[in-house]
This record gives structure tokens, sequence and C-alpha cells, in this order.
């Protein structure tokens, strides 16, 4: 029986992505766990380092870059999954799994009006852990929250994120949109009467990249 599925989106991730995917195998149960790679035609290393674990229940889909948005390349990772999987995990591939607590995502997805939980993001800048600061500064506290907000928007982040399937598949994420795809997901499922949570018992490690648009802005 498949319990979770775990949704990366690769385009040239040599460097991490191999350590996203141990993390994976380390921290959730490998005969309930799918992970499913959408890659962006990567020309680097990364595709050869991820069939490394092909042993694992692991498939790779290619997204070609004249088709790919990020709500595009999600959704046909998520439409992807076993129909047994209630909870699909989407992280960055530059992010690593530091810590899960399965059941209590399992308790919060058990009220159907939650539509997610927003793990703790942990920055990492060339191996040294940062203090929280500009977009980081959500990822804090030791305290479930619902409907976490940054400057009075509805803050919810897909480099670490856990969404219910059963939602998922009546509202799927806009694929018009070039970036933001999480945000605006949240918003609309907000105004349907949905709710979210940032859970910090669900962490990970965010490592920096050049390319990153989650790191744009940090000193």
């Amino acid at each position: 029986m498949i319990m979770i599925s775990v949704i990366i989106r690769t385009r040239n991730e040599a460097r991490w992505i191999g350590h996203a995917i141990q993390s994976i195998l380390d921290n959730f149960p490998n005969d309930e766990t799918e992970i499913k790679i959408l890659d962006n035609e990567s020309d680097d290393e990364t595709l050869q380092i991820v069939k490394m674990f092909k042993e694992f229940n692991l498939e790779i889909i290619t997204i070609p870059r004249l088709e790919y948005t990020p709500g595009r390349a999600l959704n046909v990772g998520l439409n992807s999954t076993s129909s047994e999987s209630k909870i699909s995990c989407i992280m960055s591939a530059h992010c690593a799994v530091e810590r899960i607590n399965l059941d209590l995502l399992q308790q919060h997805m058990e009220d159907r009006r939650c539509f997610g939980i927003m793990g703790k993001q942990i920055p990492i800048f060339k191996g040294k852990r940062l203090a929280s600061s500009y977009v980081w500064e959500n990822f804090t506290g030791n305290k479930v929250l619902q409907n976490l907000r940054e400057n009075d928007k509805l803050f919810f982040h897909n480099a670490f994120s856990f969404i219910n399937m059963d939602v998922w598949r009546e509202n799927r994420f806009n694929e018009e949109l070039t970036g933001k795809e999480d945000r605006e997901w949240a918003d609309r499922l907000y105004q349907k009467d949905f709710h979210f949570l940032y859970d910090p018992a669900q962490r990970c490690f965010h490592h920096w990249t050049e390319s990153c648009a989650t790191w744009n802005g940090m000193g």
C-alpha cells in the first residue's frame, strides 16, 4: 500500500538531488512511499544520480522545457501517483528531510477541510545554518499554526509541503502561472473555506543555490 508520494521537480540539480532522495529514504517507510522526479530536461548529471536509486519505488517523468510551468509539472506528477496515496509531499530538489512525524501528518489530514501542511525549512548556506531572515522568518516557532500569513497574505510554500490528495483532485494547481503557484492555490482554496497548517514538527534543510528564487534578498 502506498501511503505517501513524494514529488520533486528538477532541472540541473546534480549537486543536491542525491541528498534529497536519500533523506526521503531515511525518513519515510520505503515500502509505503513512492518518489516521482519531474525533470525539466536536465543536461547535467541529475538523471544519472537519480538512477543510482533505481531499486526503490522511483519514477522519472520528463517535462519538456517548452511545456514547463511549475503548476503543470506538479499536476503531471501528482496525477501519476498511486490512487492509494492520500498524502503527497512536494519537495525542492535542494532540500533534505531532517525529521518527519507521519502520525501527526495523518492526524492533520483527518480534517477534510485541511488542504495541506507546510513544514519548517531551515536555511543552509554552504553548510552553515543561518538565522531566520527574509522568507525564512515564516518558518519559526514550535507551534502548529493555521493559515500562516506574510504581510497579511496567505503564505504557503511548496519547497516542503504536504497536500491532501482528495482536495487536489478537485482543485489542481494553476498551469498558467510562472511562479508562486503555491500561494495562488492556497488563496483559491481559502476562498472555498479550506485551510492549511504550518507544522514545525516536519522539518527539512533548504540548501542555498544561486538560481533559487527563494534565496533572493538574502544578505
